[in-house]
């Protein structure tokens, strides 16, 4: 072999190793590149998934605030439904008193009116107790009954229970009226 066979050998030898340098620059630039893709595949990815998972949360927040929005009416219309139940008991209990009240105010007044009759009834059996009898009335003249309007003159006898009473002797049948 010569020189130039030797030198078209290095040439060669030199073309395969550009050849072999530039495939492993290919290959590295391709992997590289691959790695890229994959990169911004994972990054496109997990920005969707951040994206699902931030839209699940606020979801989630959103039906978590209607769930405890739920709870505090709930809450409040139970403590509603208390505070009528208590207000109601308590209108109920007041007009059970206004009505013992109002039936001791009628007892009371029942009462009075029992006492005033039988003060009155008492009042009568003392007025007939010492009623007087009165025979024989005679009006006085006009002349005299102008400054006494009213007198009256007449015969006035004691009943015979009075005369009784008044002497403290026993009367006969016949005396009685």
């Amino acid at each position: 072999m010569g020189l130039p066979s030797l030198a078209i050998l290095l040439s060669v030898g030199l073309l395969a190793c550009r050849f072999c340098l530039l495939l492993l620059f290919v290959i590295l630039l391709a992997r590289l590149i691959l790695r890229l893709l994959i990169l911004l595949l994972l990054l496109v990815l997990l920005r969707l998934l951040l994206r699902l998972i931030l839209l699940g949360l606020l979801l989630l927040l959103l039906i978590l605030l209607r769930l405890l929005v739920l709870l505090v009416l709930l809450i409040l219309l139970v403590l509603l439904r208390l505070l009528l139940r208590l207000i109601l008991l308590g209108l109920l209990l007041l007009l059970l008193i206004l009505l013992r009240l109002l039936v001791l105010l009628v007892l009371l007044i029942l009462l009075v009116l029992l006492l005033l009759l039988l003060l009155a009834l008492l009042f009568e059996q003392f007025i007939q107790l010492f009623q007087l009898d009165v025979i024989r009335i005679s009006c006085q003249s006009g002349i005299h009954r102008l400054p006494r309007s009213g007198n009256v003159v007449g015969n006035i006898r004691l009943r015979a229970a009075v005369k009784k009473i008044i002497s403290g002797r026993e009367l006969r049948a016949s005396s009685l009226p």
